[in-house]
């Protein structure tokens, strides 16, 4: 079960913060983001802040882009039968959020394949996925 904002998680105070700002989700800084934090905590932002901002980040970025094609299906990304994915149309995503979804897909694969065997592999892709999220940002 999640924990409430209450019981303090870190990722349930970021979550409170996109609920009540959605558009710092795709805010090319995550400064914003961070001083609500700090105010709401108290605690200064470490490296392990920012990680769990960008996981966060990355997997609410994810769950809106599946409800979006939910939606619209013509819109998104479509898989044909072999696998391949079609080119998005109608909104831009650019190439540096393609190769964030890219690394999701495999980090669910491996995750899927064997979480326990593969950890190294899932360390690094989650690495790899932080660093693609903190390159937006630096746009």
């Amino acid at each position: 079960m999640a924990r409430s904002v209450q019981a303090g998680s870190m990722s349930s105070y970021f979550r409170k913060i996109f609920q009540d700002n959605p558009e710092l989700l795709y805010a090319k800084s995550n400064d914003e983001v961070l001083q609500k934090f700090t105010e709401m905590t108290g605690e200064p932002i470490t490296e392990r802040h920012r990680a769990n901002l960008n996981n966060l980040k990355s997997v609410l970025r994810r769950e809106q882009r599946k409800k979006e094609g939910k939606q619209a299906p013509a819109g998104r990304a479509a898989r044909s039968g072999n696998g391949a994915v079609a080119a998005p149309s109608g909104r831009g995503v650019s190439r540096l959020e393609q190769l964030e979804e890219a690394i999701d897909e495999c980090l669910l694969h491996a995750k899927a394949l064997d979480r326990e065997g593969l950890r190294t592999a899932i360390r690094h892709l989650r690495e790899a996925r932080n660093e693609v999220v903190w390159k937006q940002g630096q746009k």
